[in-house]
């Protein structure tokens, strides 16, 4: 039994240091933050993952480049998209940080293009499906994929290894935390989720990083983001200085914590400390990715004029993170008024309705002119008849792209209202571009102007 033991021992030490050895075999560049791999599964993995999200828009033969599909033989061609059907079938493709494909991407990296995945506690056919398309996917699309990784690294790595020292000191001086001891994996990929990068392990860090990104890029732009989501080891939601502080401040505003607000801190920070590094190497006119793409425009303006006076040693942490929540306070209650108006609409409870709307209230749709309070709530009534009814169901009433800007005693919001709604048994599905006026009524919100535009379907 004893020999059993060592025998069995000594299989699991060779396998071990064998997936060590593959995971190296994938390593193409090091920092002295950073190990940089150009793996081939987890490339696979996240060009079916992105390839069958896309896949309900378009038909594979439109997202698949012309002059591979046309290479691609009959059999390959069943066998991609019995791949994608699968993943659209079996895989939580709404949802990228669903715990067992994040567990299932830390075990892919171990292993390399020569060899096949084994079974595993993970869906055998899921296994089965990739195993199938591996040659698919290395005879047409690795060699390019990988290039454009390689590439992609090249380009940057200069400006990592000239800005990484200045940059992630100060930004664990900033978050008041340890920066880890050992390099932090980084995979290359032709495809990510989360905009063009996620964190797939903290203990130990591993980052997916796109190589391909679906913006105009400048120089830095693909640094900023490899910077921002390391500092996600540092930066955190629930625990650390910045997450700390934040429900201080709003124990002692008695507000709850602003959703996402240290997401936002950290898109802030990660930019300007690049931003800075940046310019020292002749990088004169680099624009924060959070301002560029307009990311958590919600927090904008108060961060940039509370928070940055802690980036420059003017201001403590707490009182820095307390200003931010207290110049959004009223910003956050008109947040949370709209959604409950809008959900009371989605309803069709006029109870509701009718104590956030001025007695003065103007209600102008794209189609018909205006009309007051009361006619509003009597086109309410009727509605509210239809649900109940049976007549009318109300299936989505959205609102997105939302626009807050607030004045002394009002605000003026633009959004756009995606409706999907089933009368009398034919589905209807709308869009619209809205701009309502909110003013401030004691401590309340109320709405006292809408007016809407149809955005017409292509």
């Amino acid at each position: 039994m004893k020999c059993r033991h060592i025998v069995i021992l000594y299989i699991i030490l060779i396998f071990n240091y064998s997936l060590i050895a593959q995971s190296k075999a994938s390593s193409i560049e090091t920092t002295r933050y950073f190990e940089f791999h150009n793996n081939f599964w987890i490339n696979l993995h996240f060009y079916l993952y992105e390839t069958a999200i896309a896949s309900y828009e378009k038909p594979l033969d439109k997202l698949v480049k012309k002059g591979i599909w046309q290479k691609l033989s009959q059999k390959e061609k069943v066998v991609f998209q019995k791949t994608i059907t699968y993943y659209k079938d079996h895989i939580d493709l709404k949802n990228h940080f669903n715990q067992e494909l994040i567990g299932f991407r830390k075990w892919i990296i171990n292993y390399n293009e020569q060899d096949m995945l084994p079974e595993s506690r993970f869906e055998i056919l899921f296994i089965k499906n990739l195993n199938e398309f591996k040659p698919i996917y290395s005879t047409h699309f690795w060699k390019i994929h990988r290039q454009i990784n390689t590439d992609k690294l090249q380009e940057n790595i200069d400006l990592i290894k000239k800005t990484e020292d200045i940059v992630i000191s100060r930004m664990a001086k900033l978050a008041q935390a340890k920066w880890q001891d050992t390099k932090m994996r980084i995979d290359l990929s032709i495809k990510s989720p989360g905009g063009g990068a996620f964190t797939l392990s903290r203990i130990p860090s591993s980052i997916v990083l796109s190589t391909v990104i679906n913006y105009p890029e400048i120089a830095g732009d693909w640094v900023e983001t490899l910077f921002h989501e390391a500092s996600h080891t540092i930066i955190k939601g629930q625990k650390g200085a910045i997450a700390e502080s934040i429900n201080r401040a709003s124990e002692k505003l008695k507000v709850k914590p602003p959703k996402n607000l240290w997401h936002a801190i950290l898109f802030y920070t990660a930019g300007k400390v690049s931003q800075e590094a940046f310019l020292e190497q002749g990088i004169n006119d680099y624009t924060l990715y959070m301002n560029r793409e307009n990311v958590f425009s919600f927090y904008q303006n108060a961060i940039h004029k509370y928070f940055a006076s802690y980036l420059v040693d003017e201001t403590e942490l707490d009182i820095a993170i307390e200003n931010v929540i207290n110049s959004i306070s009223d910003k956050l209650e008109l947040a949370r008024t709209i959604t409950i108006f809008n959900t009371a609409f989605k309803e069709g409870n006029i109870t509701r309705l009718e104590s956030l709307i001025t007695g003065k209230y103007q209600h102008t749709n794209g189609t018909s002119k205006s009309i007051g309070k009361t006619a509003w709530l009597k086109y309410l009534k009727n509605r509210k008849k239809d649900i109940d009814d049976g007549n009318l169901v109300v299936t989505k009433y959205e609102m997105k792209e939302t626009q807050l800007e607030l004045y002394d005693n009002f605000a003026i919001v633009t959004a756009k209202i995606i409706t999907s709604d089933i009368r009398d048994g034919k589905l209807k599905e709308s869009q619209y571009r809205v701009t309502h006026v909110w003013v401030k009524d004691g401590s309340l919100w109320k709405r006292t102007g809408f007016h809407d535009s149809k955005i017409e379907s292509n």
